[in-house]
């Protein structure tokens, strides 16, 4: 506000205001507290469910050559649900990051080596079905192939490669990954022979909490993949395989 004057002009007050902020910056500094005592927890529970899982996997290896067959296939569903557990909680540990984050800084990635890895891994994972399991890489690429993107790409391709093994019908499961290379983007192919996603549900399945007729998962791993990509300036589609299954398409940004 303006000072207050005499009838000669001259300032004879000032006036102001002030707002005790001190409830604010309490209030602040509390849910701060309670934010980082959240994430303490959630990091323990990920913790704990992660090494559970891990003793059931490694009981069920040590279980599985001593089964028939209809045993193994039960032991199967329960090992998939196992792996099913522990990649939910690598999916909160991912949602939590990119929720957090409105303006991710991206940088070059390889993609080539993200594949590769992610490739190893999933079979890796899924080695209690090595009989019944191949996965084809994109074989080789440029050595500068790079996308834009944050380290949570290999994220994207850890819940496609997932869901391709534990949303198949229960027979020999194989995915095919390819790379597409043009000028200015990669597009990223992963086919299975499952039995594929409805039209009218192959955007839905994106959604946060959207489930295929199949599933009985969360939904959020393809709501973090579309979220990562969407963040990454990308795009992420899916397409029906030939002859049957599913073919879902990642397109990103290279880096030159």
């Amino acid at each position: 506000m303006p000072p207050l004057r005499d009838a000669n002009g001259a300032v004879t007050n000032w006036v102001g205001f002030q707002q005790d902020v001190t409830a604010r910056k309490r209030a602040e500094e509390a849910l701060s507290t309670e934010r980082d005592q959240y994430e303490l927890l959630n990091q323990i529970i990920r913790h704990d469910i992660r090494n559970d899982m891990a003793v059931i996997r490694g009981w069920g290896d040590q279980l599985r050559a001593d089964l028939d067959d209809d045993q193994r296939e039960t032991l199967r569903r329960v090992m998939d649900a196992a792996v099913h557990t522990q990649e939910l909680t690598e999916e909160v540990r991912d949602l939590t990051e990119i929720l957090g984050s409105d303006d991710p800084a991206l940088e070059p990635i390889d993609l080539g080596a993200v594949l590769t890895r992610e490739i190893e891994q999933v079979r890796s994972t899924f080695e209690y079905q090595a009989d019944t399991l191949s996965v084809d890489g994109p074989g080789d690429l440029p050595a500068d192939l790079a996308v834009r993107g944050t380290p949570l790409l290999s994220s994207v391709f850890t819940n496609l490669l997932d869901n391709a093994v534990l949303h198949s019908d229960g027979g020999a499961v194989h995915i095919d990954v390819s790379v597409a290379v043009g000028a200015e983007t990669c597009t990223v192919r992963i086919a299975d022979n499952g039995p594929g996603i409805p039209d009218a549900q192959k955007r839905a399945v994106f959604d946060h909490g959207e489930q295929g007729e199949r599933s009985s998962g969360t939904g959020l791993g393809l709501y973090l993949v579309d979220e990562l990509v969407t963040q990454f300036g990308g795009r992420v589609w899916v397409e029906d395989n030939d002859p049957r299954g599913t073919v879902v398409c990642v397109d990103l940004q290279r880096v030159r």
